[in-house]
């Protein structure tokens, strides 16, 4: 009986352990690429932003400066300029998490690691965007350095409690 369980223990992996690992490195591969977009967006989003609404983008004879590619532009347009501005780079990290909990590499709790990821990046975005809206550069990427999100979140903060009530409740 040993030497059947022994022999089973070196046999391939169960469909499980192949679903994990090719879950693992799918999610390595999204974390990897999504911090490439993420970092090539930061310093080439104002000569790809007239791609952005153009019908063209997709097109072979386009060309964008992102290192992520046309989908990489669409990526890193989404989550810096319409959701989270710069608070976007915890989600390649989030990823990494997936990673390395699909790998068994690091033992991770992902409903936390889910949990913590969102309220950082909320956070994140709302205090980028109610300090760079004293600034020159409220309009960076488009959408603010908090991103849209974080723009609206603090438009709807200022005008409830004003701009000492909102600076309160960000520096908390």
């Amino acid at each position: 009986k040993d030497k059947i369980q022994e022999q089973a223990e070196t046999e391939l992996p169960k469909r499980w352990d192949g679903m994990r690992l090719i879950s693992g490195l799918f999610a390595l591969a999204i974390a990897v690429y999504t911090f490439i977009s993420l970092s090539s967006y930061l310093f080439t989003w104002a000569e790809d932003q007239s791609m952005i609404q153009s019908d063209l983008l997709f097109s072979t004879h386009t060309d964008v400066s992102n290192q992520g590619g046309k989908v990489g532009l669409v990526w890193a347009n989404f989550l810096v300029t319409r959701l989270f501005g710069l608070g976007a780079f915890i989600i390649p990290f989030f990823f990494l998490g997936v990673s390395l909990f699909c790998l068994r590499l690091k033992r991770v709790k992902l409903t936390k690691l889910l949990f913590i990821s969102l309220f950082g990046c909320i956070i994140i975005s709302i205090a980028f965007s109610f300090i760079f809206s004293f600034t020159k550069f409220d309009a960076l990427f488009g959408g603010g350095a908090g991103g849209s999100y974080g723009h609206f979140i603090n438009e709807w903060l200022i005008s409830m409690i004003g701009i000492s009530g909102a600076t309160a409740i960000v520096v908390i």
